[in-house]
């Protein structure tokens, strides 16, 4: 029998957001057969997930190559918390981990919600070394990352610095998009989409190895659309049932419904019947992890009826965070900041 892969999530950083918390002790309590870590850089977080029972692996600065990084990417350093630097040396982690535990892992991101019928055994039979799902055809997403062993998360992680080094915009969605296409590791691409929505060849990608697992992943594109887009993007605004030409979803949704009795989601489109085995929750509402979670899916789940208005959800908190910082910030530039130049030549005087 197929045994399960470790299932990994990477939380680099000192503050741990409660979405990710309410992810890790959601996953503990309905998946007590998984085998599950967090890998994290932080000492201080490492005890307290430990406290609450779960798995931890710590990395150091080395391990997720810091220096290297900071030398290599040209990304804002103060964009919360080093967000595009963080996104790349995950891949660092992981292979730190597996270099230690040896056997094949599947990475979670911590905003992934997965459902009662998650494949893990099925991973196995894939061809390739490394398996994630496309958001398009230039943009891999590691929401789901499967890598079947220390090899080929050593190989994945050279790949990254040689791609880093080339040029140093490239984004985490770009990397894994540039090691699809381009045949340097042995890839397989997890399905988003039913063999019924391809049209042309060159988007057989996009259902590639649906036969193994009969439904589909969310890399991003499902998520964005039903449970709305980071409202930390448009100061506490989230945008939910809009097509994004970017996102990969679905022709001709006639059905999409939540089982709460198998915690899972059933899809229709254009006639064709699947399972969706996770939602990327882009919005970081923890209700999805929480007892009302059969309330708060079914009142997302739902096919865009014409005229129908719903497009945006305001999350107040985030808002009002977004209004203090920017007041903070003026208060900075304006007054702070002028006073101190002002001290400063009276001292110097």
């Amino acid at each position: 029998m197929t045994k399960n892969p470790y299932v990994v999530f990477v939380h680099l950083g000192e503050r741990i957001p409660k979405h990710a918390l309410a992810n890790f002790n959601s996953i503990k309590n309905e998946f007590a057969d998984i085998s599950f870590w967090v890998i994290t850089d932080s000492l201080r977080i490492s005890r307290k997930l430990q406290k609450l029972g779960l798995q931890t692996f710590y990395v150091n600065n080395h391990q997720i190559n810091e220096e290297f990084y900071d030398q290599n990417l040209s990304h804002p350093k103060e964009f919360r918390g080093k967000f595009w630097y963080r996104t790349i040396q995950r891949f660092d982690a992981i292979a730190s981990f597996q270099e230690v535990h040896k056997k094949p892992v599947i990475h979670l991101e911590n905003d992934i919600w997965i459902a009662k019928d998650f494949p893990f055994k099925k991973f196995d039979e894939l061809k390739g070394s490394i398996a994630f799902p496309l958001l398009n055809k230039s943009e891999g997403v590691a929401s789901i990352l499967f890598l079947r062993s220390e090899e080929s998360s050593k190989q994945l992680v050279q790949l990254v610095h040689q791609l880093v080094q080339k040029d140093s915009s490239n984004t985490d969605m770009s990397i894994l998009g540039q090691i699809a296409i381009s045949g340097l590791m042995n890839f397989s691409s997890l399905p988003t989409l039913p063999p019924n929505q391809i049209k042309e060849i060159r988007e057989t990608i996009f259902s590639e190895n649906f036969e193994i697992f009969n439904g589909c992943f969310d890399a991003a594109s499902y998520g964005v659309y039903y449970l709305g887009t980071d409202p930390r993007n448009a100061r506490g605004i989230s945008h939910l049932y809009t097509l994004r030409k970017e996102h990969n979803l679905p022709f001709g949704i006639s059905d999409i419904i939540y089982i709460a009795e198998t915690s899972s989601i059933r899809i229709t489109a254009l006639e064709f019947e699947y399972s969706l085995f996770c939602l990327h929750n882009h919005s970081k509402n923890a209700k999805i992890w929480g007892k009302h979670r059969e309330r708060y899916l079914n009142s997302h789940l739902k096919v865009k009826e014409e005229g129908y208005s719903k497009t945006r959800k305001i999350y107040f908190l985030i808002l009002l965070y977004g209004i203090s910082k920017y007041v903070s910030r003026r208060f900075q530039k304006y007054l702070v900041d002028p006073l101190k130049s002002v001290l400063n030549i009276r001292v110097a005087q």
